[in-house]
C-alpha cells in the first residue's frame, strides 16, 4: 500500500512468541545494555500476578483453588516515550505511537529481536502478530464517517433512531498467510487503546488523535502466524512481511477512496523560499545556514567524501540523486525556520523519529522534510508544556531569603 503522508495509525504493535526462558532475569542486564545502545534508555521491572485455573476436577465436593503466579516482565522504552518493548519469559511484543513506515518499524524490532537471540540463543518461534489501530476522525466541517468509510462497516451507525452507544463490525478470515481479523468500532468519545489491552503498559498516543471527543472510529486490524518453526530472523522478518501485507489490504477494503485521498495529502507547510527556485548551491547553502552540520557531517549523511561538498559549495555540478537529498534537506530547514524551532547542536542531536536524528533519517534515504514536520511538532508540544508550567508558578509568592533563616536568636545558646 502506498505510504500516506498524513496516516490515521495512532496505535501499532508487533508480538514474537518464543520458546520459554525460566532464567530470563540473568540475561536482562546484558540485554539492558544493547537495548541503551538501541535508543531505548527507559528500563522498568515490573511484578504482576498471573492467575490460573486448577488442571484437577473437583475432590470430595469442592474444587481446587485457582493459583496465582507472580511473574516479571522488563520493559524497555524512547526518551520521548512513544515506544515501548516488553519483555517477559516467551514474548517480546513491541508498541509505538510514533509509527513512521512498516520497513522502519519492522527493522527495530528485528534489530531487538536479534539482541535477543544473541544473548538466549532463542530455539523456535510459536507466532508471530501484527496489529495496527487507525483513528477514523472527519477532517472537515460537514463530512461524516460515511465519507470514509464503505458501507459495510457503517452497521446502523448512521440511523436517526437515538443515542448510538457503539457499533462493532468484525471479519475473520484464514489467509495464505495466517489469521486476519478485521474490526471497526464506531462510539463518540476519546480516541483510546482497545479494552484486551486495558492496564497493561502502552506507550502516550499522540495528542491530534485524543483532543476530539466526537463520534469517531477505530479501525482495528489484528494480523498473526501461528506455528512453530526453528528460529529464523530471516523467516521471521518474511512472515512479518506477508502478514503486514494483508493488513495493508484489509484496509483498503474498509476505507473509501476519498479517505485515501485525504490521508494522502501532506500536512503542507508554507516555506519562505520554494525549493524549486533554488539551484543545488543554494541548496547547501541554506542546510549550513539554518542546521550548520560539520563538512564531515554532512558528508556522512549525503554519502559522499568531504571534498565532494567543498566541490558543490563552489558551484560545481551535482549529481540528480544528490541533489534531490540536498533539497529535502532544505526542505526540513525551512519547515523548522517557518515553524519558529530554536535551532541548535542539541536539537541536531535529538533523537526522536524511532531512535534517529534529523541527520540519521536523511542519511536512511527517508524524507528529511517529513522528520522536520514531526520534530517541530514535538517542539511545540513541549514549548507548550514549559509555557503552561511557567504561567503555573508565575503567581506563586517567593520565600524571602533572610541572612538569620535558621540562625539562634541573640542570647540563645547554640
Amino acid at each position: 500500500m502506498k505510504t500516506l503522508t498524513n496516516a490515521p495509525v495512532y496505535y501499532t504493535v508487533a508480538q514474537i512468541q518464543f520458546n520459554p526462558i525460566l532464567n530470563l532475569e540473568g540475561y536482562v542486564p546484558a540485554i539492558q545494555a544493547r537495548m541503551r545502545e538501541a535508543c531505548f534508555p527507559d528500563f522498568k521491572r515490573e511484578v504482576f500476578q498471573q492467575l490460573a485455573a486448577p488442571n484437577g476436577g473437583i475432590e470430595q465436593g469442592q474444587m481446587a483453588a485457582p493459583t496465582v503466579t507472580p511473574l516479571s516482565r522488563y520493559m524497555f522504552g524512547d526518551i520521548e516515550g512513544r515506544s515501548l518493548f516488553l519483555l517477559d519469559t516467551n514474548t517480546l511484543s513491541f508498541q509505538t505511537t510514533a509509527y513512521d513506515t512498516f520497513k522502519t518499524f519492522s527493522a527495530t524490532l528485528l534489530k531487538v529481536l536479534g539482541i535477543l537471540h544473541d544473548a538466549l540463543h532463542l530455539d523456535f518461534v510459536e507466532s508471530i502478530g501484527i496489529r495496527y489501530l487507525d483513528a477514523v476522525l472527519p477532517a472537515k466541517h460537514g463530512e461524516t464517517l460515511r465519507d470514509y468509510l464503505v458501507p459495510e462497516v457503517l452497521g446502523l451507525s448512521d440511523r436517526d433512531t437515538g443515542a448510538l452507544q457503539h457499533s462493532i463490525s468484525e471479519t475473520a478470515t484464514a489467509t495464505q498467510s495466517g489469521q486476519l481479523v478485521s474490526r471497526v468500532l464506531i462510539r463518540h468519545g476519546a480516541v483510546g487503546l482497545p479494552s484486551d489491552w486495558a492496564g497493561a503498559p502502552a506507550p502516550a498516543i499522540a495528542s491530534c488523535f485524543t483532543h476530539s471527543k466526537s463520534l469517531h472510529a477505530i479501525i482495528d486490524t489484528d494480523a498473526s502466524f501461528n506455528q512453530r518453526e526453528v528460529f529464523d530472523l530471516a523467516k521471521v522478518e518474511m512472515r512479518l512481511s506477508a502478514l503486514h501485507d494483508e493488513v495493508a489490504l484489509s484496509f483498503k477494503a474498509m476505507v473509501t477512496a476519498h479517505a485515501m485521498t485525504v490521508w494522502a495529502c501532506a500536512q503542507v507547510v508554507e516555506v519562505a523560499e520554494p525549493d524549486l527556485v533554488r539551484t543545488p548551491s543554494e541548496n547547501l547553502a541554506r542546510i549550513r545556514e539554518v542546521l550548520n552540520p560539520a563538512v564531515s557531517d554532512l558528508a556522512a549523511t549525503l554519502g559522499v567524501s568531504r571534498q565532494s561538498v567543498y566541490n558543490w559549495l563552489n558551484s560545481e555540478p551535482v549529481a540528480d540523486e544528490n541533489a534531490a537529498k540536498l533539497r529535502d534537506l532544505a526542505q526540513a530547514a525551512d519547515v523548522l525556520v517557518h515553524e519558529g524551532v530554536t535551532i541548535n547542536s542539541a536539537l541536531l542531536k535529538r533523537k526522536f523519529a524511532n531512535g534517529r536524528t534529523l541527520m540519521q533519517v536523511a542519511q536512511a534515504g527517508e524524507s528529511a522534510r517529513d522528520a522536520a514536520l514531526l520534530l517541530a511538532q514535538i517542539y511545540k508540544r513541549e514549548e507548550g508544556q514549559r509555557q503552561r508550567m511557567k504561567a503555573r508558578f508565575a503567581h506563586r509568592a517567593k520565600t524571602p531569603a533572610t541572612a538569620d533563616f535558621d540562625l539562634p536568636m541573640a542570647g540563645e545558646n547554640g
